[in-house]
């Protein structure tokens, strides 16, 4: 007997109408009316349901009914394969979940660790925050009236740029002579290691100075050679080392070996 007839039988045998069979299994009496004619055929759990409600069992329902048997068959096996994909979606998640709370606490230690260095430089050196004249915060070091130090205010990477590191790592110097100014910068994302580069400013423009100019410019100017020194270390002090950390100095070192 097909799984229609079955139905059919069981629901008659039950002396219920497909409005009450419908019911009884949370469909409609249009879906009870197309089981029993085969235009389609209920799931696996309300076969099941079938089966416990009526005493009969499952294997007598699907019994001689090779189409109804063929997609319970495959019912079996697409829930097994939701099951897995399921089990591996979870797994993936619950790696990522692990993953960002190891990077949430990795950022945030960096951060506050950054933070305090930063600080603490900026107490060190004696910096003050300044507001500049276009309405942005910078902290200023005044060393005399024609030389300022200049550190803008520590911002960290955010947390989902993946990447620990401040985004500002930079120290200016400026030095006012009589007819040029000389910027000292050093900034760590101009080239991959932190280093200091000179940029003379005076009536003919902007030039910006080849390592062998600003060896140069700091081997006859023993006060610009210092300040590139103090640029240096003021760096290290604020900021994390990286690989390769700047040299105080190394410019003139390196032209003294020559």
């Amino acid at each position: 007997m097909k799984i229609g007839e079955m139905i059919a039988e069981l629901r008659k045998e039950q002396d219920m109408t497909q409005e009450d069979f419908a019911e009884l299994f949370f469909v409609t009496r249009q879906t009870v009316s197309n089981w029993e004619l085969e235009k389609s055929y209920p799931d696996l759990q309300t076969l099941v349901d079938m089966s416990e409600k009526f005493g009969v069992s499952l294997d007598v329902m699907l019994k001689g009914d090779d189409q109804i048997v063929k997609r319970v068959d495959k019912e079996r096996k697409n829930a097994k394969y939701a099951r897995w994909c399921f089990a591996v979606l979870g797994g993936i998640i619950g790696i990522f979940l692990v993953l960002c709370g190891i990077w949430t606490v990795l950022w945030k230690q960096t951060k506050q660790r950054m933070e305090e260095k930063f600080d603490s430089g900026i107490a060190k050196y004696g910096f003050e925050l300044t507001e500049l004249r276009w309405g942005d915060w910078s902290y200023a070091k005044e060393v005399d009236e024609n030389t300022t130090f200049w550190v803008e205010p520590f911002y960290m990477s955010d947390w989902g740029s993946f990447y620990l590191g401040a985004y500002n790592q930079e120290v200016t110097c400026n030095i006012q002579q009589e007819e040029r100014m000389i910027e000292m910068k050093t900034n760590s994302f101009v080239k991959p290691n932190p280093y200091i580069y000179i940029t003379i400013y005076d009536n003919n423009g902007k030039h910006d100075l080849t390592d062998g100019e600003a060896e140069t410019l700091l081997l006859e100017d023993e006060q610009l050679a210092e300040l590139q020194k103090q640029c240096g270390e003021i760096f290290n002090t604020l900021f994390e080392p990286y690989i390769w950390e700047i040299s105080s100095g190394m410019n003139i070192d390196r032209v003294k070996e020559r």
